[in-house]
This record gives structure tokens, C-alpha cells and sequence, in this order.
């Protein structure tokens, strides 16, 4: 057998083993069964042109030229099914749409055995052997290449048609049917029309580019892991040389060795193929996992901020009526309206307190809903913090005093360098937790004050007092301030402390000393204070032993927060 039979076989074997394991894959897919057949017909082509041309028997001879004429003909049919099956999702394709596509090759198959209008005789040449056509070898050229065309015109069709990875895809097939198509035609169809036989087998040969394109294209549209296909591919061209050996083999000893290679290899593969199908699978599955909750995360966001327009507009409504109110109550304690007695004094004070709660929330809602929407804007200037803490002492100092706590502000030893953050945002921080300092401590007091040093790798745990300043690493030795609120209240568990500053985040205890808390003081004041290009946390020692609220700030301010906010 020369080299031209040899490459015709190996590349008809290859390509019918390719189409087996992507027919394995899903043999319910349209798709998948089409190029199996078109696999099949060119791979019956491919053998018999090399048996035609091996052949020195006569009758033999007549017999793989007839077949490879048939094999041929319903390539051209094979290629126009899988054009009108594929890309499509949803395949539908009848039987009856499958009968006239092949009927065609029915004729041709009729036609072969016609003495004198397909093949008048055959020529053993010194190359191999040659045929004298008759007429209707035209006429099946013809046939040959309308369905082509169709094909491809089909092709294009779905091209113009799909977008992303499907057109891809169809790009892939077509320029494989191109080139193989524009090979065969010359080769297999005018130049035997022309009566020379002697390239008859490149035509085979180049179709096996066809089919890795189109095989190639079926793959990748249908998720399919072109690894897998490979190692499929591979292993199973192991097994059969392993069975070639066996076969071959011309001892009972060389038989039993081969054969329990062949089992040992056989158990290998079916292990390596099922784990890897297994991890394909995995994978398939997380990624439409992964789509789903990209979907899912998709709707999420698009309620949250639904939620933050319908919580920024009802609290804009909210908030001009709660400000007229508080603002009558307060004429009336005041008595522009005339003289209250003391009962009515109490409820007037009721009243204001809760008004004053409510104007907190409504605030505090607008505060969570422009920052949530990226609406909320700082205007960093030079701050004296020794300020903003006399301010917020003399604010807090009547309400610490009605409740019979010492309030204490314990004024810095040397000079305090002025900060670049938003003052008044940073105020209302500082106030908060004042005000949450006093709520929470039955007895005792409140401490604030204000200390200096340099960023450490030192992380202090449950740790306040003087230089024990965090690990952050954008304050790394450099100096920063800290504003501490400390007071010997109901402290804070251990297992709290990590969601102190969530949205809505409330202690048990803390619930049941303060029933008008919303769980949204904290959670803007951390916000606020990261914008400002500083961070807070808390410590406590433990439940009944105080805690600790620590805003470190520094005085060198980050150049991307003032470029931010300038």
C-alpha cells in the first residue's frame, strides 16, 4: 500500500473516531447526528478511494468505485442537514425533510449501476487505477455543486444572523467547507471530469479539514471541553494499538500480556475519562451557578436602589413636617402661645423627644440613602479638633448631668496639628457617640479626649491608652489624632464587636436599654469617616466593664481623598 492509500485511511479512521465521541456527547442533538452522518459518508469515501486504488481485481474494482461515488454524493447531502440544523437551540428536523435531502443520493446510487452513464471501464494504471466516465458523471457534478452552494449560502445565512460566540462558530465551519470544497472540486470533480485520476485521493484528505473545523465549531457551541475530546481522542487510538498487538501477537505468552496491558489500559482510561467528564461537568454547573447569581445580584441591585430613591424621597417628605412640628413645640414649652402648666409641660416634652427621635431617623435614613447612592459630598477644610470637642462637651453637658453622669473632656497635653476633614460631618460623628455614651452607661461617666502619636504595626486589642495606634497601611508611621469616647457602661460582648457598625445592628442590650435606637448612628458615622480618609472602631473589655470608640485620623491627609472631594 503506497503513502497516499496510507494518509486516506488514517485521516477517514481519525475523522470517524472524532465524530464517534461528539456523537457520545449528545446523540439527541440534531446537530450532533448530522455530523455524524457527514462523518460517516466521508469517511465510506475516504476508503473506498484508497480500496479503489489498492485493488487489482476487476469486479472488486467496479464495486469501490460505484461506493465511493455514493459516499461522495451523500456528503453533499450530509453537509446541506447540518446547515439547516445548526446553530438552532431547539432542533426540529422531520423525517420527511430528511428524505428529500437524501433522496438525491438515491438516484445516484440508482444510476452507478446503469451500465456506460456513470462508468464506462476501468484502467490499471502504474499509480493505482483509473475509471473512463460516462455522461452522467456531469450531471452528478452538477448535483454536486448545487448542493454546495446551498450549503454554504445557508452558512451565511446563520452568519448574518448570529451574533458572539455562534457566529464565531459558523465562521469556523465555513471556511473549513470552503477550503475543503475548493480542494475536492478540483481534484476529485473537474479534473476526473477532465480524465485525469491520478490526485484522486487528495479530495479525501482535504475533507478531513472540513471535518476538524466543523467538529471544532459543534464543540465550541455546545460547551463542550475540547480537552476532553482530545484525551478521548488520544485514548482511544492507545486502545486500539493495544489491540493490534493482541491480535498480532504470535505467542499464548505475548497474547496473555498483551491482553491484560490492554485490560490495565482499558480500566485507565474509562477512570481518567469518567473523572474528567465528572470535573467538566463541575464546571458547567458552577458557571450557570455563577450566571444565575450574576442575574440574581443583577435584580438585587436594581431593588436597592429603588429601595434608596423610595427611603431619600419619603424622608424629604418626612422631614419638613417633623421640623414644623418640633418648632411649634417648642414656642408652646416656651409659652409665645400662653402660660402651660406643668402637666401639660410634660407631654409638650414627650412630644419634642419624640419628634427629636424622629428627626434623627429621618436624617439618618437620608445620610444611609446618599451615601448608598453616591450623593453624599465632604467639604475638607483645616479643623481644629480641640474645637469640635469643647463644642460637642458643652452640648452634651445639662443632659449628663440630669442623668447624674460626670462628663468629662480631658484637654490634650501639647499642641493638636489641625486636620484636613469636613468639620461639621466629623462633629455629628463625635456627637453621636457621645450621645450613645450617656444612653448606655446606668452610672459612672464619660470620657473624651484627644491624643496624638505615630502609626505602628501595633494592633491594640480591646486597647486604648496612649500609642497604641493601628496597623492601617496608608497611616503607618505617619502621625495621626485620635478622638476616643470612653464610659463605664454596659460594654460590648466579644462576639458584637465584629457588627457594631453594620446596617440596622443593635446589641441585646443595647435594645432593651434603648428602645428608640434604629441601628443606623453608627453604620453613617463609620461612612463618614472613611470618606474623610480615617477609620473608627470599638473595644470594650468585656460585658459591665465600659467601652472604647476610637477615630483615628490623619493629619497628613491621603492626596486621593483631597482629590476626591477639592
Amino acid at each position: 500500500m503506497d503513502l497516499q492509500n496510507t494518509t486516506l485511511l488514517v485521516a477517514s479512521f481519525i475523522s470517524l473516531i472524532l465524530a464517534i465521541l461528539i456523537l457520545s456527547k449528545n446523540y439527541k442533538k440534531e446537530a450532533n447526528v448530522a455530523y455524524f452522518l457527514f462523518v460517516v459518508w466521508t469517511f465510506l469515501w475516504g476508503i473506498g478511494i484508497a480500496m479503489f486504488r489498492f485493488e487489482n481485481e476487476i469486479s472488486r474494482m467496479f464495486f469501490w468505485n460505484r461506493e465511493f461515488i455514493i459516499a461522495a454524493s451523500l456528503i453533499a447531502n450530509g453537509l446541506l442537514h447540518l446547515s439547516f440544523v445548526f446553530p438552532e437551540k431547539k432542533d426540529s428536523f422531520g423525517w420527511v425533510k430528511r428524505i428529500l435531502i437524501y433522496f438525491p443520493s438515491i438516484l445516484v446510487a440508482i444510476g452507478v449501476f446503469i451500465p456506460n452513464l456513470f462508468i464506462k471501464d476501468i484502467i490499471v494504471q502504474s499509480w493505482g487505477n483509473e475509471s473512463i466516465l460516462g455522461s452522467g458523471y456531469w450531471f452528478y457534478g452538477l448535483y454536486f455543486s448545487i448542493f454546495s452552494i446551498w450549503t454554504l449560502i445557508n452558512f451565511f445565512k446563520h452568519y448574518r444572523e448570529k451574533i458572539g460566540k455562534a457566529k464565531k462558530q459558523i465562521a469556523y465551519m465555513i471556511v473549513g467547507i470552503i477550503i475543503s470544497l475548493f480542494i475536492g472540486g478540483i481534484f476529485d470533480l473537474l479534473l476526473i471530469l477532465l480524465g485525469n485520476y491520478k490526485f484522486v485521493w487528495v479530495g479525501p484528505n482535504a475533507s478531513f479539514v472540513m471535518v476538524i473545523f466543523i467538529g471544532y465549531a459543534i464543540v465550541k457551541h455546545q460547551l463542550l471541553d475540547a480537552k476532553v475530546i482530545a484525551v478521548e481522542f488520544i485514548s482511544f487510538g492507545i486502545l486500539l494499538v493495544a489491540l493490534a498487538q493482541i491480535l498480532y501477537a504470535d505467542t499464548f505468552f505475548r497474547i496473555t500480556a498483551n491482553l491484560i496491558t490492554f485490560i490495565i489500559l482499558l480500566v485507565l482510561v474509562s477512570i481518567l475519562i469518567k473523572n474528567m467528564r465528572g470535573e467538566i461537568n463541575r464546571k458547567n454547573e458552577l458557571q450557570k451557578m455563577s450566571e444565575e447569581l450574576a442575574k440574581a445580584n443583577d435584580k438585587l441591585t436594581t431593588l436597592d436602589n429603588a429601595k434608596s430613591e423610595f427611603i431619600s424621597i419619603a424622608s424629604h417628605q418626612l422631614r419638613t413636617p417633623l421640623t414644623a412640628i418640633k418648632g411649634f413645640v417648642s414656642l408652646l414649652l416656651e409659652g409665645s402661645y400662653g402660660k402651660v402648666d406643668v402637666k401639660q409641660q410634660d407631654v409638650l416634652n414627650k412630644v419634642y423627644s419624640s419628634n427629636d427621635r424622629l428627626i434623627k431617623l429621618v436624617e439618618d435614613l437620608l445620610n444611609v440613602s446618599r451615601m448608598e447612592s453616591g450623593r453624599m459630598e465632604f467639604k475638607l477644610e483645616p479643623t481644629d479638633l480641640k474645637a469640635i470637642c469643647k463644642e460637642v462637651m458643652d452640648t452634651f453637658y445639662i443632659r449628663a448631668k440630669d442623668a447624674k453622669l460626670k462628663l468629662e473632656y480631658k484637654q490634650p497635653e501639647g499642641e493638636i496639628p489641625k486636620v484636613l476633614i469636613d468639620g461639621t460631618k466629623m462633629k455629628e460623628v463625635i456627637s453621636n457617640l457621645v450621645d450613645n455614651a450617656i444612653k448606655y452607661c446606668p452610672k459612672g461617666g464619660v470620657n473624651l479626649r484627644l491624643v496624638t502619636g505615630v502609626g505602628s504595626d501595633f494592633v491594640g486589642q480591646n486597647r486604648s491608652d496612649k500609642n497604641h495606634f493601628g496597623s492601617d497601611p496608608k497611616i503607618q508611621n505617619k502621625e495621626v489624632v485620635r478622638v476616643i469616647v470612653s464610659d463605664t457602661g454596659i460594654g460590648i460582648p466579644t462576639s458584637e464587636l465584629p457588627y457594631l457598625f453594620a446596617k440596622f445592628s443593635r446589641g441585646k442590650d443595647i435594645s432593651r436599654l434603648n428602645t428608640g435606637g434604629t441601628g443606623l448612628g453608627l453604620y453613617v458615622g463609620r461612612a463618614i469617616v472613611e470618606e474623610n480618609g480615617s477609620r473608627i472602631w470599638a473595644e470594650s473589655d468585656g460585658q459591665g466593664k465600659g467601652s472604647r470608640f476610637i477615630i483615628e485620623i490623619p493629619v497628613e491627609q491621603d492626596p486621593e481623598i483631597v482629590k476626591k472631594w477639592s
